[in-house]
């Protein structure tokens, strides 16, 4: 709300506005009470002096400006309220598939580790049983593996 107090040699106007934030026309703004004063109704500051008899009438345009707000501003908020709604379901729905994709995800990794596990233990018991039944022959493969491994390292 804006109360604007305007003097010139002759007399003075008082302008009461409502700021509007309409859809389309963010500045756009409401004349709530407009009175023009001759020089006999103003003091010498240029202030109304029948204050008190237009200060009801300006309660009145100011009460009448502050429920017409209000009514905005609940309609807005009113209006928001489903726009609101469907974020919060396209969030929701957005993490529910994020929460299957992981899920999936998670299973298809312990399957895989499973299937890892398994396949260690077959091979080190195959290895286990090589060893068993050629122990000469894997004697000779550590140590050319060993001998092997020493160059590479000694060359770096």
């Amino acid at each position: 709300m804006c109360v604007n107090a305007q003097t010139n040699g002759t007399g003075a106007r008082i302008i009461v506005e409502l700021g509007q934030a309409a859809q389309g026309e963010p500045n756009s703004t409401e004349l709530i009470k407009e009175k023009q004063m001759t020089p006999t109704e103003m003091d010498k500051t240029g202030m109304p002096l029948a204050a008190t008899k237009s200060s009801g009438a300006a309660a009145r345009a100011v009460d009448g400006a502050s429920t017409r707000a209000h009514g905005a501003i609940d309609q807005m908020s009113a209006s928001a309220v489903p726009a609101v709604n469907r974020m919060a379901s396209g969030a929701h729905q957005a993490v529910d598939k994020a929460t299957q994709f992981a899920s999936g995800a998670a299973d298809s990794i312990v399957a895989k580790v499973d299937q890892l596990q398994d396949a260690q233990t077959r091979i080190t018991e195959e290895c286990r049983g090589y060893v068993r039944e050629n122990p000469l022959a894997s004697v000779g493969i550590a140590l050319a593996a060993g001998y092997l491994l020493s160059l590479l390292l000694r060359s770096r």
